[in-house]
């Protein structure tokens, strides 16, 4: 019982000698920073463990740009549709490799010629498979005519004229800019 007047004893003179504000201040600093960490840690491990663990299929899981180029894998923007206000970015990813690729946690981001940015929305998880190819589409909030350069986890992809409101060409795929 005396130690437990003692720790409020010390409470008290510690929130008499610098005052309320400074100690409530210093606490939610402690717990957000503290809370930020444990989310990122998080974010971290489900990643690794998505990467590091076998899947049914065998698929090698990317979510990065690095990850997709070392995969085999060639990503292109083919076509650009929409109304609204709302452009539908398709991406083409080519498999060239031996073992599916799960595209997942993408990043996409469109910019007009201005450099105003729009991130796209939640863009589900994709798998191709062995030497296959298959879309993936992003949505954002911008005119389909605005969208000038679209960035795929940080990287420019070069959109082709021909892009806009067009049919997918296997003929003349735009490349990425490293």
């Amino acid at each position: 019982m005396m130690s437990l007047r003692l720790v409020a004893l010390t409470i008290l003179s510690v929130l008499l000698t610098t005052g309320c504000k400074d100690v409530a201040e210093g606490m939610a600093k402690k717990t957000v920073e503290a809370t930020k960490e444990t989310v990122k840690g998080l974010e971290d491990g489900i990643d690794e463990g998505r990467k590091s663990g076998a899947s049914s299929d065998d698929a090698m899981v990317v979510t990065k740009w690095d990850e997709l180029k070392a995969a085999s894998s060639v990503v292109v923007v083919s076509r650009i549709t929409g109304a609204n206000g709302q452009a539908t970015i398709e991406f083409v990813v080519d498999n060239k490799g031996e073992r599916p690729v799960r595209v997942a946690d993408v990043e996409v981001v469109a910019l007009d010629d201005e450099g105003f940015a729009k991130k796209a929305e939640r863009i589900a998880d994709m798998t191709v498979e062995p030497r296959a190819k298959g879309r993936l589409s992003a949505t954002v909030a911008m005119a389909p005519t605005k969208v000038k350069t679209v960035r795929l986890w940080g990287t420019d992809i070069d959109v082709p004229a021909d892009a806009l409101a067009t049919a997918p060409s296997a003929s003349a795929p735009a490349a990425a800019t490293p």
